[in-house]
């Protein structure tokens, strides 16, 4: 029926769409990877549908995205990092910012008088910027900064950083000259202080060196901390006594629409009793391989007869599925395949303590009679063997 009516390309993703046939249906929104509607994706899909001229104008304006990504690199405070932010959006309150909304204010500039207090004056045109910026060392344009670009300006600083003949200290100083000079203009406009760019120069190469000293310190005393560790603490939990535990790990590339699965078995000792990995094609999905990966175990499992089974996964959608299934409907298809393999008894362990259950953790009974338990705990190290199968 089905080739009379589609295409065989049609046919295939039909084909892969997989009904869940154990439940009553349900509503899944498609806009979000949960499948649950959520006010973001609801509020994208009304963008999106109502104001596509404005997409479009938007397409066509260059964009500031690929500066603002480089601010979180730059070595620099958090608090400068906002800062640098508050730049490139315009954000910051200076009298052409604040004329622009309705309020009536001074238009000038507070330092040198003229008129046109804009980001990019107080920043780097300002006669006293550009003393502050020639007695700092940093390089500036040929032509100097830009009288109407903020944006080109910061760029011509990030670049800084690829110039092999500037001095390390030189390079990455510029955060520090910019908080400067806000600062300054701030403590003029409130406060009545002035200042003279010569304290101002001194004030930044001070701020400068503690920073870097305070993260070399910090990075110091993590190093030591790291040593004294004891390196043979263990990084897995046992199961309870007389249990077994089994990590299962997998990984998916994309690109080759392969997965690679893998598995371990350890009693509550650490001991290795079982490992296995293996590799699956044709998964177009992340979800699908989670999925396919974790039945793989299972059905391992109970090939080898094993029973008092703890099955501990990597923490991602499909777990979080298992912990709020309601929340998570476009995975129920893989609950539900899950909850048919073991039956109905699903029940939340809140146990704890040496040996014990985790909080959070889900135990089943086996439909086959075998006394089967498991529960889904968080762990990601299994994926090192899945990964070495692609």
């Amino acid at each position: 029926m089905l080739q009379d009516l589609f295409f065989q390309v049609d046919i295939d993703l039909i084909c892969k769409k997989k009904p869940v046939v154990d439940m009553d249906d349900f509503w899944v929104w498609l806009h979000s990877k949960s499948g649950e509607y959520s006010v973001k994706s609801g509020y994208w899909l009304a963008f999106q549908s109502n104001k596509p001229e404005l997409l479009f104008e938007a397409c066509r304006q260059p964009s500031t995205n690929g500066l603002k990504e480089k601010i979180w690199s730059t070595s620099t405070s958090p608090k400068i990092k906002l800062f640098l932010w508050r730049i490139l959006s315009v954000a910051l309150p200076v009298a052409d910012q604040i004329l622009i909304r309705g309020m009536n204010v001074n238009p000038c500039c507070q330092i040198c008088g003229q008129e046109g207090e804009s980001i990019n004056h107080v920043l780097f045109t300002c006669s006293v910027a550009r003393q502050v910026w020639e007695l700092s060392g940093v390089p500036t344009p040929e032509f100097g900064f830009q009288n109407s670009s903020i944006f080109a300006n910061i760029q011509f600083l990030f670049e800084l950083s690829f110039l092999a003949r500037v001095p390390v200290q030189v390079k990455r100083s510029w955060p520090w000259v910019l908080w400067r000079l806000w600062k300054n203009r701030n403590l003029l406009l409130f406060e009545g202080i002035s200042f003279c760019p010569l304290s101002s120069i001194v004030k930044i190469g001070d701020d400068v060196q503690e920073w870097f000293l305070a993260q070399s310190l910090i990075r110091l005393v993590d190093l030591e901390e790291n040593n004294r560790a004891d390196p043979c603490r263990p990084r897995w939990d046992p199961p309870p006594i007389g249990w077994v535990k089994c990590n299962v790990g997998a990984v998916w590339s994309g690109k080759k629409k392969l997965c690679g699965g893998s598995w371990v078995v350890r009693d509550d000792r650490g001991l290795v009793l079982l490992h296995s990995r293996r590799a699956f094609g044709n998964l177009t999905t992340k979800k699908d391989s989670q999925i396919t990966c974790v039945l793989w175990a299972i059905e391992s499992m109970d090939s080898h007869r094993l029973s008092k089974v703890l099955f501990a996964f990597e923490p991602g959608d499909l777990l979080f599925a298992f912990v709020r299934p309601k929340a998570w409907p476009s995975f129920a298809l893989q609950v539900s395949e899950l909850t048919h393999f073991f039956g109905k008894d699903w029940r939340l362990e809140n146990g704890g303590g040496k040996g014990g259950f985790k909080q959070g953790g889900f135990s089943y009974s086996s439909k086959r009679g075998q006394g089967w338990k498991a529960t889904i705990l968080c762990c990601s190290w299994s994926s090192a063997l899945a990964s070495s199968v692609l």
